[in-house]
């Protein structure tokens, strides 16, 4: 005869079989991440496979902050926008999980449309600045005839060097000339009372030309140069006088050189993987490597430090 199970052990037997793990059963792993939340199921793979989350970050340049913040759903530790994607991807990948799949989990998990709100303004701005550029008129340089600029002051040279040679031709024949006249007032013999002499004033002779230089005007400029170097991959936000320059993964030696004349903002989100070099002098550390941080500069230099304003958000200048 079967033996009955009582209420109380059916019960303990089912709490067994539920608490056992939904791989052992022959599901997917991509299966168990769905069944559990999004950083609960990433957590669990990579706690699956005995790898910390410093591994992690040294290997995908993300740091553990970051990593962490992921893991527990913390979004807004992020840096936003296209930033976070590309987070979600490269930890996927690391993981050996379907990246396609995690993004869009992700997706889920930040609330939909709305997380893609952020990257779609970054993108919007990226490319209207695109199109500014393709837009801009063709430069001074490209629509004058440089041709005949160069053979109006080739032939302007050859007339200005025959006229200092004649010039100077001229000066000698005068020289020459008063040399004479003075040779021969010395020769003429003197009157019998000495009272008539040869008086003789040489003459002063004048340049025939004389040329005005124009003293060289020097025109200040408040103008400055920034110079930023990956030691490590980061990815980061450049903005020069309200524009933005420069949106995306700097991959290390990977260098973009910023110019401008009122100031430039530089959001990073590895600071210590980067070098500054303002007007040729390179700059001390700005921070910690994986440390998320926004830099002003001015003509004077780097600029005190201002309070970070939300992350993810481009500026006004960067929407228009």
């Amino acid at each position: 005869m079967q033996q009955r199970l009582s209420f109380v052990e059916f019960r303990r037997e089912i709490g067994l079989i539920l608490s056992i793990p939904a791989y052992q059963f022959g599901f997917s792993t991509e299966e168990n991440i769905a069944v559990a939340s999004f950083g609960e199921g990433v957590k669990r793979e990579r706690e699956k496979k005995k790898i910390t989350l410093d591994q992690v970050s040294v290997s995908t340049k993300i740091s553990a902050r970051m990593l962490r913040a992921i893991e527990e759903e913390k979004f807004d530790q992020l840096p936003g926008g296209i930033f976070n994607k590309a987070f979600v991807r490269t930890y996927a990948r690391y993981l050996g999980l379907d990246e396609e799949k995690i993004v869009a989990d992700y997706m889920a998990a930040a609330g939909g449309p709305q997380a893609t709100q952020a990257e779609d303004l970054e993108l919007r701005a990226m490319a209207e600045q695109k199109e500014k550029k393709s837009r801009k008129p063709h430069g001074i340089s490209e629509s004058l005839p440089w041709g005949w600029i160069a053979s109006l002051l080739l032939v302007t040279a050859v007339g200005v060097s025959v006229w200092g040679w004649y010039a100077r031709a001229g000066e000698r024949a005068s020289g020459r000339n008063e040399a004479e006249r003075t040779a021969q007032g010395n020769s003429e013999p003197r009157s019998g009372d000495g009272s008539n002499k040869a008086h003789y004033q040489p003459s002063v002779s004048k340049d025939v030309g004389v040329a005005s230089a124009q003293p060289a005007v020097q025109v200040s400029s408040d103008a400055f140069t920034l110079l930023v170097k990956a030691e490590e991959d980061s990815w980061a936000l450049m903005t020069a006088d309200g524009n933005v320059i420069y949106s995306g993964m700097l991959v290390a030696p990977e260098q973009r050189s910023i110019k401008a004349s009122k100031s430039i903002t530089i959001r990073a989100g590895n600071v210590g993987g980067l070098t500054f070099i303002f007007n040729g002098r390179q700059l001390k550390p700005q921070g910690d490597y994986g440390e998320v941080k926004s830099l002003s500069f001015g003509s004077e230099g780097l600029q005190p430090e201002a309070a970070d304003k939300p992350e993810g958000e481009p500026t006004k200048d960067a929407q228009n």
